[in-house]
């Protein structure tokens, strides 16, 4: 489990506890809860997200990869080899 960088505690306006965190470099996600979580249960959130993420980056990319075969022409198939 990879450890996440908390941003930033804050309550929401439904007096829930929203924390910040970054997921990487470029992005960030806001959990909220009803009760305060521990570090370990918010990298365990976090965790799911970017696994989540990355399976839907890798379908994307299978996905992409298909239509791209898809749309090749005769010639590009002969060289393939």
């Amino acid at each position: 489990m990879a450890t996440y960088k908390l941003l930033n505690t804050s309550f929401n306006s439904i007096g829930q506890v929203a924390y910040q965190l970054e997921l990487d470099s470029t992005e960030s996600v806001i959990l909220s809860y009803a009760t305060s979580q521990s570090q370990e249960a918010l990298d365990a959130k976090c965790d799911e997200i970017v696994a989540e993420k990355t399976a839907e980056a890798e379908k994307q990319a299978k996905i992409d990869k298909a239509i791209a075969e898809a749309l090749w022409t005769d010639d590009e198939r002969a060289n393939l080899g």
